[in-house]
């Protein structure tokens, strides 16, 4: 495990240490905040930040304390605030080698899936490239569910998953739909109730902390957080219908009814893979889940990309996930390097020919991920029923 996060952490260090860029919009927007915070200002009321931290009150101490190491020690900010995905992003890989060993697979099975996600392509551009903090979202929840799934149904057990769940939440709000998935596979009303009420119970405890320390009114920091859905029209249904206005200037009212309406077909579809899931392993569903998710979402961020990767590895998916990598790289490579690291199409091309390929690009993964979806949901609604897991 010890030459696990090793590898995992020297492959992100590296770049991150040799090439200290970001996604530019990003890394200004993690300065702002790491600035305002540092000064004791409230950051989401503030008309530096405006807008640009669309998360519940838990990065901002990671943020400020990257702002603090940066200035004590003259590190590059965006190198500082890099630190700590990367760090979750290799405690993951072992993680992943762990659940492995746990799930009755061989040490070279084990081996070999953390070792996919350690060298992932995707994960390395996000935590290492990209600069955003998805890595430790993603090992919040992944702890969370080993936690559930392994051993037995204690109270204690359940505290401490229903607890991570509840600051995977924190950080970012999408782990909530993880929730569903547990409280399917519990065995009594108390602890449906009880596992929920701790999970909702760690947001709005530190949320009302954070506004007990910066009196300020909740709804601009709820309204970002709880209504965050990535850049609509640059990926999926919307990318094409983007595509569409672009080429022909038709199409306009069309993509503006997807953002608005797009949530309550993801809710839909989300029901929809709770009940044709629900005989399936917690993890299974979890997966099946998060590629629906990819389906179904009219607003994208490129680090969404990871979100699916490890749980793919932990149930076996590596038949969906090869093809979803494949595709990921064919849309995240030209949109990093062509755009947001240093716009190197923009030199060559016109605006509007940079937003046609990047348009382009966000398709192929979007239709694998349909395959994948469609044979995840047919193969297992046809499972008998496993309990929980």
């Amino acid at each position: 495990m010890v030459l696990i996060f090793a590898a995992a952490l020297l492959v992100r260090l590296v770049p991150a240490f040799i090439l200290p860029v970001g996604a530019q919009y990003d890394i200004e927007s993690f300065q702002r905040v790491a600035g305002t915070f540092l000064k004791g200002q409230a950051v989401y009321s503030s008309p530096v930040v405006a807008g640009r931290h669309p998360y519940l009150p838990f990065q901002l101490y990671l943020i400020g304390g990257a702002g603090t190491l940066s200035e004590v020690t003259g590190m590059p900010f965006v190198l500082s605030v890099k630190l700590a995905p990367i760090l979750a992003d290799a405690a993951l890989a072992v993680l992943i080698f762990q659940s492995t060993r746990q799930l009755g697979q061989s040490m070279s099975q084990a081996l070999v899936r953390s070792l996919l996600y350690g060298l992932s392509p995707i994960a390395i551009l996000v935590s290492a490239y990209h600069g955003q903090f998805d890595a430790e979202t993603i090992f919040l929840l992944a702890l969370s569910w080993y936690i559930w799934h392994f051993g037995d149904m204690s109270a204690t057990r359940l505290f401490l998953s229903a607890l991570l769940l509840g600051f995977a939440v924190l950080n970012k709000t999408w782990p909530l739909l993880f929730l569903p998935v547990v409280l399917l596979r519990l065995e009594s009303l108390k602890q449906r109730t009880t596992y929920t009420l701790i999970t909702l119970a760690v947001p709005v405890f530190f949320t009302m902390l954070y506004v007990a320390i910066f009196p300020q009114d909740l709804y601009p920091m709820l309204n970002r957080a709880l209504t965050h859905a990535g850049v609509p029209g640059w990926w999926g249904g919307g990318a094409i219908i983007n595509l569409f206005f672009h080429i022909t200037g038709l199409g306009e009212g069309l993509l503006a009814g997807l953002v608005k309406y797009g949530r309550w077909l993801v809710f839909a579809g989300s029901g929809y893979v709770y009940w044709v899931t629900r005989r399936e392993s917690g993890l299974g569903a979890l997966a099946t889940l998060l590629v629906v998710l990819n389906v179904l979402t009219s607003g994208f961020g490129l680090q969404w990309t990871l979100w699916v990767v490890p749980f793919a590895l932990l149930a076996d998916d590596l038949r969906g996930l090869n093809l979803y990598t494949l595709g990921a790289l064919f849309y995240m490579l030209p949109s990093y390097y062509g755009y947001h690291f240093d716009p190197l199409l923009l030199r060559w091309l016109l605006p509007e020919q940079v937003n046609i390929i990047l348009l382009v690009v966000a398709v192929p993964v979007w239709v694998l991920s349909i395959q994948w979806a469609l044979r995840r949901l047919r193969v297992q609604s046809s499972l008998p029923h496993l309990g929980c897991g």
